[in-house]
């Protein structure tokens, strides 16, 4: 979205941009953790207002059983259920004033709404545009887990996600994925567009490996894990694969940088030995590329991705990933073409693969290529955000699909 504002503005448009004062995620629902304290600010020229999210009584309880609610109730279509569901959306997360915000630095011509996943205030960026007849364009980021996964799709299509679908002018997608999910659920192909997402290049290219090596103390394999720590993404199955490989003599260790969710670090905490991890949080753009000049491989085995930018990051430095076979990743990551694929959660699987990696750096070598040549061929930023530029005329009229 940040790519999509700057193109935008970049191509002569006034932009404005609309978003929660949410540091950490976990900050939707629990007041302990971090938030943004600027409300006003201008990133690279890009006009950012911060919308506060308030915590209701006992929100760090309700709002997952509020979540897990919605997808009990959305699976009876009974009458009032859509606009029920609509409401308590307006909970994830409580964060009023979107409209009264519009208004006061509008108007707009077009409106482009990011995820469906805590949809509250795309939620609210539909019904603001369809009450004032602007053109509303939505990138849902829709995931959809493993494949047998009912209970991820049942947070993706509750009646009132899909009357947001449905009153979207234009899409911008990640994958074939989002596009075969959205047709079966009533919405027009040709208003879809699949853009992927970019890769800054320069941004994450040109570290200091050894400096980092040196700065922690890292000798033999490093794996590079990179985002959100959470049982979804597979982090604890990293670790438990190095813990393994460990035990089994092999000199590898894994830096995990990204936040932490509350679930991981207590179930890091409880762990008897964290030989070999480095847990290092948020980072600077110096020490990510550093961190992605210094590592073996990239492991990131989520099953919540509806692509993966980490993977991009790794290609175009020339590092082979392993990956899990969800989501919409194996659309991105091809096995023993551009990485490797294992099943989510098998621990196994994991170790078996990065031993592959550290022991053949032939196969190391041509899966990274691969991914290099595809990175830089299909997901600069430049060429996502051409696409983007496309849907934003679909949904004007200014273009024909």
């Amino acid at each position: 979205m940040q790519a999509v504002a700057e193109r935008a503005l970049a191509d002569g448009h006034e932009v404005h941009v609309f978003v929660t004062d949410a540091w950490d995620l976990e900050y939707c629902w629990d007041a302990r953790r971090r938030r943004i304290e600027v409300a006003e600010e201008v990133i690279n020229g890009v006009a950012v207002h911060r919308l506060p999210i308030r915590h209701y009584p006992a929100s760090r309880l309700a709002f997952p059983l509020v979540r897990r609610g919605m997808g009990e109730l959305s699976r009876f279509p009974l009458p009032g259920v859509q606009r029920g569901l609509a409401q308590l959306s307006r909970l994830q997360p409580l964060g009023p004033g979107l409209h009264a915000a519009l208004d006061q630095h509008g108007p707009f011509d077009l409106l482009h709404a990011g995820n469906i996943g805590l949809e509250g205030l795309t939620v609210g960026a539909m019904h603001y545009a369809r009450a004032r007849s602007i053109p509303f364009v939505l990138m849902p980021f829709i995931h959809l887990g493993e494949e047998d996964d009912a209970r991820a799709r049942r947070y993706v299509q509750m009646p009132h996600q899909l009357e947001v679908y449905r009153s979207a002018q234009a899409f911008t997608v990640n994958t074939q994925q989002e596009v075969d999910f959205l047709t079966r659920h009533g919405v027009d192909a040709r208003r879809i567009v699949i853009t992927g997402s970019g890769v800054d290049v320069d941004a994450v290219r040109g570290g200091d490996g050894a400096a980092f090596r040196t700065r922690h103390a890292v000798q033999g394999t490093l794996i590079a894990t990179l985002g959100a720590m959470a049982w979804e993404k597979g982090t604890p199955h990293v670790v438990q694969a190095v813990q393994q490989l460990r035990a089994a003599g092999r000199e590898v260790s894994v830096a995990l940088a990204g936040p932490a969710m509350s679930a991981f670090s207590s179930w890091l905490d409880q762990q008897r030995s964290r030989d070999g991890v480095l847990l290092l949080g948020y980072i600077a753009d110096d020490e990510r590329r550093d961190l992605l000049a210094a590592a073996d491989m990239v492991v990131l085995p989520s099953r919540t991705e509806s692509f993966g930018i980490v993977y991009l990051e790794a290609w175009v430095n020339h590092l082979p990933v392993i990956a899990a076979r969800a989501g919409a990743v194996p659309l991105l990551v091809e096995h023993e073409v551009n990485g490797l694929l294992v099943d989510y959660g098998d621990v196994y699987a994991l170790a078996e693969s990065i031993v592959r990696l550290t022991d053949d750096p032939v196969l190391r070598d041509r899966l990274a290529m691969s991914g290099e040549r595809r990175a830089l061929g299909q997901f600069t930023w430049e060429q996502v955000t051409t696409r983007a530029m496309h849907a934003h005329a679909l949904a004007l009229g200014l273009a024909t699909v």
